[in-house]
């Protein structure tokens, strides 16, 4: 579902659940889609060719944020379903945190969105990061895997 059908719907925020390793509690945090989506999508516009088709350290290597109900820092990851089709793979997308999934999960998005699969999980969720970001936004050219960035 493209941006404009979300916003069409007056979806315009996602909301998925986090736990805190410290108190054990589960809670819930939103994003505001189109603000977040850009954030994510300013990775992509630095120069792609010198991602060559990995990972964004920010991306590999995503921080636990602060907690809201303990207040504690580093404390806090998205929870990531156990059945991979209950995955919520917007919130980890707009949070920046697919590097939580692991190299299962992300081979098995690839594999439903005809992205490559193969490689190292650096590579996978670099193609994870540009499959979800061309269903967000399918006419932009910036997310179309092209030969002049290998």
């Amino acid at each position: 579902m493209s941006l404009e059908n979300l916003e069409s719907k007056q979806i315009t925020t996602i909301t998925g659940d986090v736990h805190c390793r410290h108190c054990k509690k589960v809670y819930q945090v939103s994003y505001h889609v189109r603000e977040r989506f850009f954030e994510v999508e300013n990775v992509f516009v630095t120069p792609k060719k010198g991602l060559r088709e990995r990972a964004h350290p920010v991306w590999t290597n995503p921080k636990p944020v602060r907690c809201e109900l303990c207040g504690r820092d580093k404390a806090a990851k998205p929870v990531i379903a156990d059945r991979k089709s209950q995955i919520n793979w917007l919130f980890l997308l707009l949070g920046k945190t697919l590097g939580y999934c692991t190299l299962e999960h992300l081979r098995n998005f690839c594999k439903h969105s005809k992205s490559p699969r193969t490689g190292a999980k650096d590579r996978v969720l670099y193609f994870t990061y540009m499959g979800l970001c061309k269903i967000l936004e399918p006419n932009r050219e910036l997310f179309n895997r092209d030969s002049s960035c290998l």
